[in-house]
């Protein structure tokens, strides 16, 4: 969401652009205009679960490469796995 400032006090209001701009209205005269990018509880809460998602996968495909490391072969060349314990 952007978070735009003018002389330090928020502009809520957005003027309607056909080309999806962001236009603010100014009154006349020098103004100090400010425009920065923050990051929302929603995209904050994406970003958690994501990552939790990374781990727990990683943790889950370093776990299926151990078991199949841990694999025994028979005669034939054959592996033989374990279960999961």
């Amino acid at each position: 969401m952007w978070r735009i400032t003018r002389n330090g006090s928020l502009i809520p209001e957005r003027l309607h652009r056909d080309d999806g701009l962001i236009a603010v209205p100014l009154p006349p005269g020098p103004s100090r205009i400010e425009v920065s990018y923050a990051i929302l509880r929603d995209q904050q809460a994406g970003y958690l679960v994501s990552s939790l998602s990374l781990l727990v996968l990683t943790l889950l495909l370093l776990r299926t490469r151990k078991r199949l490391d841990a694999g025994h072969w028979d005669d034939d060349g054959v592996r033989i796995l374990r279960p999961f314990r």
